[in-house]
């Protein structure tokens, strides 16, 4: 199968809006023209310019801790955390080129800049390559001897302290030329980060000199910037541990071997070789999954489509180069030591947007809701480790927890389960404070993506080493902190996130949040139990207390209630929050389900009444929601005012400022849009829009872990196959007037590996 081309492209390079120190400039160009690449281990924004180049570099390690002031005076408050690694300024001079073209390729990762000046055409390639841990950059022009330009490599924001005098948040480096290598050392000074970077300059023809603080190249036919960063950071359990945070990496080398080793590689393999392991990497993950809606590539720049689109000129090509970018984003982000942060592995300011932290409430679960079906869920593991990592002190949060608040519960040490808050950064995580914005469901919350990792990769071993005990000792926590309120079990501290009433956040039992999220885990740790064959009398109990949740209530509007004490619609709470939270058993959980047609009728109730503008993440819940419906108008609905209220020229999602979990819950919707199910149902384009009602996608993954393509026309299947990665029997649900080849029922078995025509006209 072949699909369209996909690329970004603009016929202008980003304007010249820099406000380093701020995220909140209003048309600051980071943000909204440049254009991210990324391998893993640090990300890059390009702004294609002509006269002066910028180049900028995050690195999700390079952080300084959650500190939020209303005295910092660039701003009305200030969130600290990750921190700028470099900008990288390179002075051609080039004003007045004419047919100005730049470009990333969604289809290679690959960005392009290229125009004339002069009569002669200039060319600039580049990329960041996973395999090689580079930044590489070509510039080449098409007659001899005519590169030339002024390159700096600046450590931004240095200075003694971040925010305020005395925060203890400073930051020390210098930079150093020698010869055509650029060196770049530095340190942050709160958690003794020591960081490093290099900038190799490599030339054909002309010379390079050193001036003062540049390196200037002078007549080269062509030139290769290679680039790379790292610091003396670590994942480990010690990193969370540790209480002195001045000792967390304490013992660490400093990274200035690593980064001169990696040159060093780079420079040695050439830069051919480098781009050539780059596609082959890339490629492996990004061609697993195709998408066709059967429109041709358009002619008009990315920007000029999100802008006809807002007035009202459909392009499903720019609805499929959404659902692709956000697949590029999350392999370009979440590949390696770190997952993908707020807003994923970039940043170019001193104090990231919501400290750049892991926000377990929705946003960090919504980073990873379409990496199972958009078959990249590899790269879900970094997530996997990091937890890993925090464990030790999320059982220790647990135990602080219950002994402060039920003491006739404790446990010994490390036998209360786990629990984590809202946030998590590099060196810590939240605990959890009864009386905060969200509920104790947020544990569950995230311990489900470990089970939905086990249910798309049907990786058993996965499930018994982590997934499993993971679950199961969420589930104790849970046993401790439930009360028994007549023949119900609830969660005595509950809160449903962020919703406030009569101007604070409010506090019940048993909120719908709190309550469906413990019936998943419950569920979850009780199915994993049963794959794995274990005996437990645990198992037995929460079985037992399973029927006594009441996850779902519905209230005298027909909503679903979010309080259990709500009476109407938003009696409390307000009645157009952004966070839809007594719908997560909807999507992403599973008891509200087609086998309660009553309860499904109650979310849409919901869904009408919560309304569809909110920020970028929020409508993308909101479609997912309608997706797992089945309501393909309304799903649409929610896409296209995702694209035309809250995607910048770029196409990340703009919240704001700018987060990534709303371009990751876009290409999550999509998939969900064409397939969905659980718990032993897959449903073939479950909510498939008019607007597509001819395409044909390969790759797709649903629950089960099974590999799927298909093709339609005016919404009826004409062509399914499916291959399992284990043997599994399964009801296939196919549109209306569909049925599966010679067979009369919809259930089926697959054998693992083997390829089945399911359709086929």
């Amino acid at each position: 199968m072949k699909q369209n081309k996909m690329r970004l492209v603009y016929d202008r390079p980003a304007p010249v809006v820099d406000d380093f120190l701020s995220y909140s400039t209003p048309e600051c160009a980071w943000e909204k023209y440049s254009l991210p690449l990324g391998n893993g281990f640090f990300g890059a924004n390009v702004f294609g310019r002509l006269a002066t180049e910028r180049i900028q570099i995050s690195d999700p390690t390079l952080t300084n801790p959650y500190y939020w002031s209303k005295k910092q005076p660039r701003k009305a408050s200030c969130a600290s955390g990750v921190n700028s690694m470099a900008e990288i300024l390179i002075d051609f001079g080039h004003e007045g080129a004419t047919d100005y073209e730049m470009a990333l390729s969604i289809d290679d990762a690959v960005h392009t800049v290229k125009y004339n000046l002069g009569g002669v055409s200039f060319l600039r390639e580049c990329f960041t390559s996973h395999p090689d841990r580079i930044f590489a950059m070509r510039i080449s022009a098409d007659k001899p001897a005519l590169v030339s330009f002024k390159l700096k490599n600046i450590i931004p924001f240095t200075g003694e302290y971040n925010i305020e005098p005395g925060d203890g948040m400073g930051k020390s480096g210098t930079v150093i030329t020698e010869g055509n290598t650029v060196r770049a050392s530095g340190r942050m000074e709160y958690y003794g980060i020591l960081f490093e970077n290099r900038l190799k300059v490599l030339i054909d023809g002309g010379r390079v000199e050193k001036n003062d603080d540049n390196i200037e190249v002078i007549s080269a036919n062509s030139c290769v910037l290679l680039f790379t960063a790292a610091t003396n950071y670590t994942l480990s359990s010690r990193t969370f541990t540790e209480p002195d945070h001045a000792k967390k990496l304490e013992g660490n080398p400093a990274p200035c071997d690593l980064v001169d080793g990696i040159i060093a590689s780079a420079e040695k393999k050439g830069y051919d070789a480098l781009l050539s392991a780059h596609l082959d990497d890339y490629h492996t993950l990004f061609d697993r999954v195709k998408l066709n809606i059967f429109e041709d590539v358009p002619s008009d720049t990315t920007d000029t489509l999100i802008e006809k689109y807002k007035n009202g000129e459909r392009s499903s090509y720019l609805e499929l180069l959404l659902y692709h970018y956000g697949r590029y984003l999350m392999i370009s982000a979440s590949r390696t030591l770190l997952p993908a942060h707020l807003q994923g592995i970039w940043n170019a300011f001193s104090d990231s947007p919501w400290s750049a932290g892991y926000w377990h409430n929705i946003n960090l679960q919504m980073n990873y809701w379409s990496v199972g079906s958009a078959n990249l869920s590899e790269l879900f593991v970094p997530y996997v480790n990091y937890a890993k990592a925090y464990m030790p002190l999320a059982e220790r949060n647990a135990d602080i927890l219950i002994e402060k608040n039920y003491p006739d519960k404790l446990s010994p040490p490390g036998e209360n389960g786990w629990i984590i808050g809202t946030g998590g950064w590099p060196f810590t995580i939240d605990g959890f404070g009864l009386g905060g914005h969200s509920g104790p469901g947020t544990g569950a919350f995230t311990a489900l993506l470990f089970w939905d990792h086990y249910d798309y990769t049907r990786d058993t071993d996965f499930l018994r080493d982590f997934a499993y005990p993971a679950l199961r000792s969420m589930s104790v926590l849970y046993t401790k902190l439930l009360i028994k309120r007549g023949s119900e079990y609830l969660i005595e501290h509950s809160a449903s996130p962020e919703n406030v009433h009569e101007g604070k956040y409010y506090h019940t039992e048993g909120c719908a949040f709190d309550q469906q999220m413990v019936y998943e885990c419950f569920k979850r740790t009780i199915d994993s139990a049963n794959i794995l064959g274990i005996k437990d009398p645990f198992i037995d109990e929460i079985e037992s207390m399973l029927p006594h949740l009441s996850p779902v209530l519905i209230g005298d509007d027909g909503q679903i209630k979010e309080y259990r004490e709500e009476t109407t619609y938003s009696s409390i709470g307000e009645p157009n929050h952004r966070h839809v939270s007594h719908l997560v058993g909807l999507y992403p959980g599973t008891v509200i389900n087609e086998r309660h047609p009553e309860w499904l009728r109650a979310a849409e109730v919901t869904l009408n009444r919560r309304g569809d503008r909110s920020h970028c993440w929020a409508v993308a819940h909101r479609m997912l929601l309608w997706a797992r419906c089945g309501n393909g108008k309304r799903a649409m609905d929610l896409l296209r005012s995702l694209i035309c209220n809250n995607v910048m020229d770029n196409l990340w999602d703009r919240h704001p400022p700018f987060q990534i979990d709303g371009n990751f819950g876009y290409t999550a919707g999509v998939g969900e849009m064409l397939l969905g199910g659980a718990d032993g149902l897959v449903s073939i384009l479950p909510a498939l829009p008019e607007e597509w009602g001819r395409g044909e996608f390969s790759g797709l993954v649903s629950r089960g872990g099974i590999v799927f393509d298909c093709r339609w026309e005016e919404g009826r299947v004409t062509y399914l196959a499916a291959r399992a990665k284990c043997d599994i029997t399964i009801e296939i649900r196919l549109p209306y007037g569909n049925a599966l080849d010679n067979r009369t029922e919809n259930t089926v078995s697959l054998k693992a590996g083997e390829y089945t025509v399911l359709v086929s006209d």
